[in-house]
């Protein structure tokens, strides 16, 4: 095979070797101005292609980039939105558990001291055994009266925890765009 610098004309390589001159000439006074762009165009030299940027190719690169921030926060925020209500919902639930599981413990609490309570001397087993249905209803009426408010301790306990959840995450928010 032959060396293909050897088959090209002599004028054809001094006219390259001078255009490559030229150009180099053109990058360092542009690098010593600072500046970078020659009348409408942007000549600089890019890693994937040595074609020139126009000044319209920049602006539509960086709208790019706002668009993707933009819908990548997006996501961020609908992450952290659902993240908020899938937590709340989850503590609701437990203090569902925990408010409905206090009422029975207090329903079962206040039939044995009030049945207790009518221990005396003159109180037999029967009499005990006689007044426990009116004991026993008694207690489920202020169970219930208890038991109302259950669900509304579970609907505090979910705002209590989205709004918690959105403090941190919006301080945690500001931080990172102190830091950027």
């Amino acid at each position: 095979m032959s060396d293909p610098t050897v088959a090209m004309p002599i004028d054809e390589i001094s006219r390259l070797r001078a255009r490559v001159q030229e150009l180099e000439a053109q990058l360092r006074q542009e690098q010593m101005q600072g500046t970078q762009t020659v009348g409408s165009r942007t000549d600089r030299v890019s890693t994937s292609d040595s074609q020139p940027r126009t000044t319209d190719d920049d602006s539509n690169r960086i709208s790019r980039r706002r668009v993707a921030d933009s819908l990548s926060d997006a996501k961020k925020s609908k992450r952290d939105v659902v993240d908020r209500m899938v937590r709340g919902g989850t503590l609701a639930s437990v203090e569902f558990i925990r408010a409905f599981a206090e009422t029975v413990s207090s329903f079962a609490d206040t039939v044995i001291s009030r049945n207790e309570s009518r221990r005396g001397d003159d109180r037999t087993a029967r009499d005990m055994k006689t007044r426990l249905p009116e004991d026993i209803a008694t207690s489920f009426a202020d169970a219930v009266d208890r038991f109302i408010d259950v669900p509304s301790r579970a609907a505090d306990r979910y705002a209590k925890t989205y709004r918690e959840s959105d403090r941190t995450d919006s301080g945690r928010r500001r931080d990172r765009d102190r830091r950027d």
